[in-house]
């Protein structure tokens, strides 16, 4: 069977593209490699590839590779904004 930590993963996923897709927003789902090939920060805005992002949705996730957090953290200290929907994983 499928151990709780991954089931809270897979459901927290479920959660979040359930809910925006009710609200009518567009949204795109990422991952750590794309962020890492792609990805950079422009003032308040993470660009991944020819995408701009002002807000980001993160679910819960134990891990996060050390270069999307400090994406993140660059994203966030410029004025991003990061919204978690469970354990953040630092």
């Amino acid at each position: 069977g499928e151990n709780a930590a991954l089931a809270e993963i897979k459901e927290s996923f479920r959660w979040i593209n359930r809910t925006l897709s009710e609200l009518h927003y567009f949204f795109d789902l990422g991952d750590d490699v794309l962020m890492e090939r792609y990805g950079q920060v422009e003032e308040d805005t993470l660009v991944i590839g020819k995408m701009s992002y002002r807000t980001v949705v993160i679910p819960h996730m134990p891990l996060l590779r050390s270069s999307s957090f400090a994406l993140l953290k660059t994203f966030a200290a410029n004025g991003g904004k990061i919204v978690l929907t469970g354990s953040a994983p630092y």
